[in-house]
């Protein structure tokens, strides 16, 4: 075990990585990964996980093996590494006899400090035997959730590393991933054997980040207003449920001048190669991908990332959204989702080849992401995240009591007998004749029409919340309708259903635009006041001085009270709470040189 100061940490920092100060946690993971103990970390996509394990591994004197499903930006990250003066490799299919010979020497002269694998390694026992020979100081397990079949994005090769503790029994294991619900938190922590973990969990995604969740209504032009907002200098991704999708909203964004590139599984090793390494290049562009494109990016000057349909989960969204706005500045996460993602995603669930409890596991995160979309609350979002159990679906009593249309829909589900889909349910509140009425003889029922003033959108949009609240699911055929406990319940005692399915304009904000070297260095001096007024004072000071108005406060150059003042969305809260020390910034900072002065019109 070795004991390193605060300060010598900041001085290795600083040394090989040209940091001054540590991101926010990364000094305590460091400390526990050098006290040589099995750590668990939990943080957020763009927190910097790489440094927590990067920077103990140099001041070791034995290997830590990096295992990494990421065969391309292993490649990345250890030229990265050689770049800052730290010897690293990586083994993999890519290299030679002789390279992999050359490899082995330098593993038994203990002169390297990271090897990067992939998972697969540990199927050959050369390898696992060579290992053993050599001075080994920890595992670091990256994209751990990879190992729990309760995970969103579980791989079969990671259950080789379930040797790791029988092999190497003594060697320190850490597991890292950016999101993990309670269930898939303890099933890395089983598969990987790691008794008595010192556990990490900030998995809080980038405060600086502004949340769109939009209805879907006429996809295409709502994506398309959302670009037009944007500066077309800005770099973007935009993900999409399939690989069709995908290469059309390419070839879409081409025609309309936007420098686009295409990533999916579909394509050949090569093709994606040159799409992933053209887009970390790019100064502007957007990358339309599935999600096959994501783990382990690291670029800093992504604007926003937007899914055009619904994620499966709310790890795959944070995991997606978290990759804005690493630099620390503003971005975007929209989201556009509608019933029919939601119906097409729980067809695939069900019709696949997965045992019936991880079906049920990832209907139950699917309808979270359903609900999390026309429900943003934070609060139920750290519930998912830190429960095995969902949170009561109780949404604040926004919007419009729609009590009577979803007693209507989940009666008409009753006298149907649970077998009509949802387009036979609407038609039949609308008073649209099909054969479901003949065969149930509903004419003359009083729900027949009864909805006929509302549009096949109202509808659709009250299903959609119904089924986010878990009041009916859809079958797997047919899109049918059927009751959940819940659904009974709601039938029974009639409560009340607030909902807001109103159509919203929505106001994005202005992209970044800095025109000056001293608005530069306002923005940089802004940014600043934020972290210590968080510190000081909590997340809530944050919302406050939220990058929206940080760029307004930049615009305006606002000198004095009455300049803040004239300023949207600054009231006397906020000038109360900063107010004299944005002033105090911005006139030092904006203070006009004596030529500037001279030349000013009188």
């Amino acid at each position: 075990m070795a004991n390193f100061s605060s300060l010598e940490l900041h001085q290795a920092l600083e040394k090989a990585f040209g940091y001054r100060y540590f991101r926010p946690h990364q000094e305590e993971i460091i400390q526990a990964i050098l006290g040589d103990r099995h750590v668990f970390i939990e943080l957020a996509t763009g927190a910097g996980k790489s440094l927590c394990y990067q920077l103990p591994a140099l001041l070791g004197t034995g290997l830590s093996v990096v295992i990494s499903p990421l065969m391309a930006l292993m490649h990345d990250q250890v030229a990265a590494l050689h770049f800052n003066g730290i010897n690293a490799a990586y083994w993999d299919s890519s290299l030679s006899a002789t390279e992999k010979e050359k490899l082995r020497g330098s593993l038994q002269q203990e002169g390297l400090r990271l090897l990067y694998i992939s998972p697969e390694r540990f199927k050959d026992r050369s390898f696992t035997s060579l290992l053993q020979k050599v001075k080994l100081e920890r595992f670091i397990i990256d994209e751990a959730h990879c190992i729990s079949q309760w995970g969103h994005d579980f791989r079969q090769e990671y259950l080789n590393l379930s040797v790791l503790s029988k092999l190497f029994p003594n060697t320190p294991r850490i597991a890292l991933t950016a999101t993990a619900d309670a269930l898939t938190r303890q099933d890395i922590i089983r598969a990987l054997n790691l008794t008595s973990p010192i556990i990490f969990r900030h998995s809080h995604p980038n405060k600086n980040l502004h949340r769109f969740f939009i209805p879907r209504h006429h996809a295409k032009t709502q994506l398309l207003r959302f670009l037009k907002s944007r500066a077309r200098n800005e770099c973007g991704l935009i993900y999409c449920g399939s690989r069709y999708e995908s290469e059309k909203i390419a070839n879409f964004l081409r025609t309309l001048g936007y420098s686009s590139f295409c990533y999916h599984a579909g394509l050949s090793h090569q093709e994606r190669q040159n799409a992933q390494y053209a887009f970390y290049q790019a100064k502007k562009g957007i990358m339309v991908a599935t999600t096959a494109f994501g783990l382990g990016i690291d670029k800093s000057n992504i604007r926003f990332v937007a899914h055009f349909g619904l994620p499966s989960s709310l790890e795959q969204y944070l995991q997606g959204e978290g990759r804005a706005g690493r630099d620390g500045k503003g971005a975007i996460s929209w989201l556009c989702f509608g019933l029919n993602d939601y119906v097409i995603l729980n067809e695939r669930i069900k019709n696949s080849d997965l045992a019936i409890e991880q079906k049920q596991r990832r209907l139950k995160k699917l309808r979270a992401m359903l609900y999390f979309c026309d429900h943003p609350d934070p609060v139920f979002l750290h519930h998912y995240f830190t429960h095995e159990e969902p949170a009561k679906l109780v949404p604040p009593k926004k919007g419009i009591d729609h009590q009577q249309g979803v007693l209507q829909i989940l009666s008409l589900i009753y006298y149907t007998d649970q077998e009509a889909s949802i387009k036979e349910i609407i038609q039949i509140l609308r008073g649209e004749e099909n054969s479901v009425l003949d065969r149930f003889n509903l004419h003359k029922n009083r729900l027949f029409a009864i909805g006929a003033h509302r549009s096949q959108r109202y509808w659709r949009s009250l299903l959609r919340h119904m089924i986010g609240r878990d009041l009916v699911e859809v079958s797997n055929y047919y899109q049918l309708l059927r009751f959940t406990r819940a659904g009974l319940a709601f039938l029974r005692d009639k409560p009340d259903f607030f909902a807001d399915l109103s159509i919203k304009e929505e106001h994005y904000p202005p992209p970044l635009t800095i025109e000056s070297e001293r608005e530069r260095k306002l923005q940089e001096a802004l940014y600043t006041l934020r972290e210590h007024l968080i510190e000081k004072q909590g997340m809530a000071v944050g919302y406050l001085l939220e990058p929206n108005l940080i760029q307004a406060i930049v615009r305006k150059k606002a000198r004095n009270f009455q300049e803040l003042s004239e300023i949207e969305g600054f009231n006397d809260a906020k000038l109360k709470l900063f107010g004299n020390e944005v002033v105090r910034l911005s006139q030092e900072i904006m203070a006009l040189t004596p030529e500037e002065q001279f030349l000013q019109p009188t």
